[in-house]
């Protein structure tokens, strides 16, 4: 279901702004560099993926994609290097925490 979701936003978005649809399904981590590879791409940026199997698979396809000379960013806002730390058991743990997080980082 999220992955409907998300594949349908993917698309509205890409027809609202006039491009082409190139859809890639996370299989074998090689295939990221050979499918970058045949576009031309140089640099791929992500959302910072902090652990679990996409990590995993990551790790996996970085070898491919440094041999490719492709580099992956990971882009994290200051919010989230802010936050990260109170985040270890859910989010109300984190929610009582959020009003002096944004202070400390000049956001309120």
């Amino acid at each position: 279901m999220v992955e409907e979701f998300e594949r349908g936003a993917l698309i509205d978005t890409a027809s609202r702004i006039g491009l082409d649809v190139t859809e890639l399904r996370a299989g074998v981590p090689t295939d990221l560099a050979r499918w970058a590879s045949r576009l031309g791409v140089t640099q791929i940026a992500t959302s910072y993926i902090p652990t679990g199997p996409l990590r995993d698979w990551i790790f996996e396809a970085m070898p491919s994609l440094e041999e490719a000379g492709i580099d992956l960013v990971e882009w994290r806002r200051d919010w989230d290097s802010a936050i990260w730390p109170h985040a270890t058991a859910g989010f109300f743990k984190v929610k009582k925490q959020i009003p002096a997080i944004m202070e400390g980082i000049g956001l309120i």
